[in-house]
């Protein structure tokens, strides 16, 4: 949440309840959301029932994970290196659009540097 609000404003999702239910894909991240959010985890069930794929990222076998299509499993503190993974794909691929205005385009550049995977000893 503290990225949230430091990228956002706000330690929020950056999406409404409403659209759970209908995504194609979930990726939900270091979150016990049926325990802790139980309407939001309703939701997901919800999306899951309807055929949404649903990829769940934590250490903890959480009930997220009995209906998830993927379970990474991560060691505790390897979370970022995964989402710096994923940063470095959809930049190499080209996947995102650039953004507006241009000059926010510049942020991308550090991410161009970093390593795929890192590791720790």
């Amino acid at each position: 949440m503290a990225g949230l609000a430091a990228s956002f404003g706000s330690g929020a999702m950056t999406n409404s309840i409403n659209e759970i239910s209908d995504a194609a894909c979930i990726f939900a991240i270091g979150t016990n959301t049926t325990a802790n959010h139980p309407i939001i985890g309703r939701q997901v069930t919800r999306a899951v029932q309807k055929g949404s794929r649903l990829i769940v990222v934590d250490p903890r076998q959480i009930p997220l994970c009995r209906m998830a299509d993927i379970w990474l499993r991560l060691r505790p503190g390897t979370d970022i290196a995964l989402l710096n993974g994923i940063m470095r794909v959809i930049i190499d691929a080209k996947i995102m659009k650039p953004l507006r205005p241009p000059s926010w385009r510049m942020t991308w550049q550090p991410l161009r540097k970093l390593p795929v995977f890192t590791h720790r000893t």
